[in-house]
């Protein structure tokens, strides 16, 4: 039996969390799946995690989702995404592909939200015309 914690060791066991974590992003932020994969991977928590001197891999999935990546009421959703980061981005390719077919924006925008991410036209329009660029 192993006594220590090695790197590589935590590479085979960080999946795991990272799967039961972004489950826990889905259920409290009504997120796609690739989105919520996509915050986990971006997070503070997931550099921590990946970090065997950190020791936070002893944490539950719960815990580091409370202690990392619970939204606060006093942050807004502009300063949670941050600047840059717009929650339309893991969408981009299949929006530009939807864009092609002739949908509407309003239509991109329903069909968004059966992937569990809400926008408004306006949004949705200026992060079309940034990706343009």
């Amino acid at each position: 039996m192993q006594e220590k914690m090695t790197q590589d060791m935590l590479c085979d066991f960080i999946p795991g969390k990272v799967a039961r974590i972004s489950t826990l992003l889905r259920q409290s932020r009504k997120m796609a799946l690739k989105q919520a994969l996509q915050t986990v991977y971006r997070s503070h928590a997931y550099r921590l995690l990946e970090q065997e001197s950190t020791k936070l891999w002893h944490a539950s999935p719960a815990q580091i989702y409370d202690e990392y990546l619970k939204p606060s009421s006093q942050i807004s959703q502009n300063d949670q995404n941050g600047p840059g980061h717009s929650k339309l981005a893991p969408y981009a390719t299949q929006l530009l592909e939807w864009r092609s077919k002739g949908f509407t924006l309003r239509e991109m925008v329903a069909e968004l939200l059966k992937y569990g991410c809400s926008t408004t036209v306006q949004n949705l329009s200026l992060f079309l015309r940034k990706t343009k660029r």
